[in-house]
């Protein structure tokens, strides 16, 4: 995993959205996180300035600041669960404070299994790269834009996940 700069942030690689709107998650970065295949993870809104998401867990969040946005975000899918007559996706969105949280699923190949709508409210579309970026512990980020995006499009050793082309990791 490669260190963009002297005293900045360590990244994972680039992963690409594929058509379907799936993002493989480096293998790497599983790991670290300790991200279950063929689980639901948690999503999140990135910051203003990098745009993208960031990836996370219960676990993770446990008595973290961000803590009370999951606890809204469980109740908010308890109720639209229980309620939503309409045949609708219950994947739903809860936004809270600036932050979109929703949950997917992480198959098999370690991708997630995002939707286009979601894609679209943080800012990301079907075919981008996203700069998979070490975060706090907490959750992973996927970055679009930025200082450490622009760092990282200098860097051509740092490694492309792509669906089909690495799935199997």
């Amino acid at each position: 995993m490669p260190k963009l700069v002297k005293g900045g942030k360590w990244v994972y690689g680039w992963s690409v959205v594929g058509m379907d709107c799936r993002v493989l998650v480096p293998p790497d970065a599983r790991d670290e996180y300790g991200f279950a295949l063929e689980e639901d993870v948690l999503v999140m809104s990135g910051s203003r300035r990098s745009m993208g998401f960031a990836v996370t867990t219960e676990a993770l969040l446990s008595g973290t600041p961000f803590q009370r946005h999951f606890e809204g975000y469980l109740e908010f899918l308890e109720y639209y669960e229980k309620n939503s007559m309409t045949g609708e996706d219950p994947r739903a969105v809860f936004s809270q404070k600036g932050k979109a949280l929703s949950r997917v699923f992480l198959d098999e190949r370690g991708c997630l299994q995002m939707w286009r709508a979601l894609l679209e409210r943080y800012g990301v579309s079907p075919f981008d790269r996203l700069l998979g970026v070490r975060g706090s512990g907490i959750a992973l980020g996927f970055v679009v834009k930025g200082p450490i995006v622009k760092e990282a499009e200098k860097h051509p050793e740092i490694r492309v996940f792509e669906e089909g082309a690495n799935a199997n990791l």
